[in-house]
């Protein structure tokens, strides 16, 4: 039988879904070259309720949207319920807090942004059609976001069980 080429385009694979492709095509006889992910295992619990509470509330909503459509921000959906320019602010916020973080040595410089934008929508020129966050860092965001939506702070960064100033909590 000739050789078979077969290419693939999986949209945001988690590492544990990459792992179990090499494992079945490698089962296969195939000799799978699969790139490498996204380093994650930056992210930590803490860095995700950093970010989460620094960021606007409508970088929330964005960061929300993702981990509710299980990684997938979907710009249409998102714009029909915030509005057409509902999608720039968040990710200016969510990009400052980011480089204001690096820039304190919360997180390194590097890190893997938690959402990647996708597009141009169909619908609009320059439009994003989603954002994307990789699925391994879903259930981090998860736990991050339902905390904040409980307590408004994760109990380790609240201003009262600290003795840092405002300016070291923003």
């Amino acid at each position: 039988m000739p050789d078979v080429h077969i290419h693939l385009r999986l949209s945001n694979p988690s590492a544990d879904a990459l792992e179990r492709l090499a494992a079945v095509l490698t089962e296969l006889g195939a000799e799978p070259d699969l790139p490498a992910g996204p380093d994650l295992s930056q992210w930590t619990a803490e860095r995700a309720a950093r970010l989460i509470e620094r960021v606007s509330p409508a970088a929330r909503r964005l960061l929300r949207a993702a981990v509710d459509g299980d990684g997938t921000a979907r710009g249409d959906i998102f714009r029909a319920e915030w509005g057409e320019a509902a999608l720039a602010q968040p990710t200016k916020s969510i990009s400052a807090i980011l480089n204001s973080g690096a820039r304190k040595g919360w997180w390194p410089k590097d890190m893997v942004r938690p959402l990647t934008p996708t597009g141009p929508d169909r619908r609009g020129w320059s439009k994003t059609a989603a954002y994307h966050m990789p699925h391994d860092l879903v259930p981090l965001f998860r736990t991050a976001l339902d905390t904040y939506d409980t307590t408004g702070y994760r109990s380790a960064l609240a201003p009262s069980a600290t003795n840092t100033t405002q300016e070291e909590r923003t």
